[in-house]
């Protein structure tokens, strides 16, 4: 079963009482009812790699936080907003963090915990105009010389 980020219905009853309109008549959810609620306590990231034209250098950005992404290289991005797509996060993080419009992402896979979603985008385009527009420094590294990188970008 799949259900879209935005199309999650927030609700968190716990009830479990027959009549209850969010569970079954027998006071049990049904499994669309237990997904929805497993997927409204999740948070939901987005994280992009941006490579230059010949695939040799990639942007990256120097993390402050959480602690332990501390001073390690990770993709750009950040949460999804409620009712936003993850392409539409993807695009909006990757302005904000580095003050570039890419208009060409393409997701390439998800990983997920109990209690997140990541899904990872990559694109070909400018690296040489990204900057940081935040706290967290923005840099362009050579793809053969990928060191300190948090621990879940080693693949």
């Amino acid at each position: 079963m799949t259900i879209a980020a935005k199309d999650i219905s927030y609700m968190h009853c716990d009830c479990l009482q027959p009549g209850c309109e969010y569970c079954d008549s027998d006071g049990s959810r049904t499994e669309h009812q237990e997904e929805a609620l497993r997927l409204s306590m999740m948070t939901h990231y987005v994280a992009g790699f941006l490579f230059s034209e010949d695939l040799q250098r990639v942007a990256l950005i120097k993390k402050t936080k959480p602690e332990w992404q501390k001073g390690l290289l990770n993709g750009i991005g950040g949460k999804v907003d409620t009712g936003e797509e993850f392409s539409e996060a993807m695009y909006r993080e990757f302005i904000e963090e580095t003050g570039v419009t890419v208009d060409n992402w393409r997701y390439f896979c998800t990983t997920k915990g109990q209690y997140y979603e990541v899904r990872f985008y990559m694109a070909i385009g400018d690296v040489d105009a990204v900057k940081s527009t935040t706290a967290e420094q923005v840099v362009v590294i050579d793809v053969n010389n990928l060191t300190n990188v948090i621990s879940n970008l080693k693949w």
